[in-house]
């Protein structure tokens, strides 16, 4: 193992080699085989067929198969098999063919058949099936289930905005049927009121001709006024000629 900091402008690890740092700092960086480092790796590629036990790593570009990190990873992107670290903080994407896990987990886009994760905040992620995925293969795969998510969104969406739009139908009808309604208590109650105006003057109008003369019921149920009786005065000698003569 070398000790203190190296600082290299291109690594590169052969299949079947194990490889010791301390600290490593690098431009390029290609591993076949196995690099562990004790602190930190800085690098601005990192790829390879081979695995990472390291530290800290801080790296641009991350493309290996396996990145076991004992504290945080920072990256802008990582595409790999297998990731476990402490902390991940990615910048733009993150893929694991494989699984991924971490404790605290900050990326804006994740796609990994098994993802654990403590906390984290993830804006965009996919879990596809467990298969023996090549990269192209994996591509695909995520490319598509995002499809259907963007769909499945899509139609949850339409279906909310459905049901908002039925429900502010059925309140505008409703509020149609109750405003019909009061004007038709309005029109009731003005006719109400003029009923009872005319059935006031008509009752103004039986009380004067009751005062004037009688009423009697015809056959029909109306009323009509009597022949009012009134009594002649009794001239003198008419009772006489009213008797009849005595045989």
């Amino acid at each position: 193992m070398e000790k203190g900091i190296c600082l290299i402008e291109r690594l590169y690890v052969p299949y079947g080699q194990t490889v010791r740092f301390e600290t490593l700092r690098v431009d390029k960086l290609i591993v076949d085989g196995n690099l562990i480092v004790e602190g930190k790796i800085s690098a601005v590629i990192c790829r390879g067929k081979g695995s990472v036990q390291v530290g800290d790593m801080e790296v641009d570009k991350l493309r290996l198969s396996s990145v076991t990190c004992e504290g945080r990873l920072k990256a802008r992107e990582v595409i790999s098999r297998r990731v476990y670290a402490e902390s991940v903080h990615i910048s733009k994407r993150i893929w694991c063919l494989i699984s991924l896990v971490a404790k605290y987990l900050v990326a804006p886009c994740v796609a990994t058949p098994l993802l654990g994760c403590e906390n984290g905040d993830l804006q965009d992620c996919v879990i596809v099936p467990q298969r023996d995925y090549s990269l192209r293969r994996f591509r695909r795969t995520v490319c598509w289930h995002r499809f259907l998510s963007h769909i499945r969104a899509r139609g949850k969406r339409l279906e909310k905005q459905r049901h908002t739009k039925k429900a502010a139908i059925q309140e505008t009808d409703a509020r149609a049927i109750e405003k019909q309604t009061e004007q038709t208590d309005e029109v009731l109650d003005q006719l109400i009121h003029k009923m009872e105006h005319h059935l006031d003057q008509l009752d103004t109008m039986i009380r004067e001709r009751e005062a004037h003369g009688v009423y009697v019921p015809c056959a029909d149920g109306s009323e009509m006024p009597a022949v009012k009786c009134v009594s002649s005065p009794v001239l003198p000698g008419s009772e006489e000629k009213s008797q009849p003569k005595a045989a």
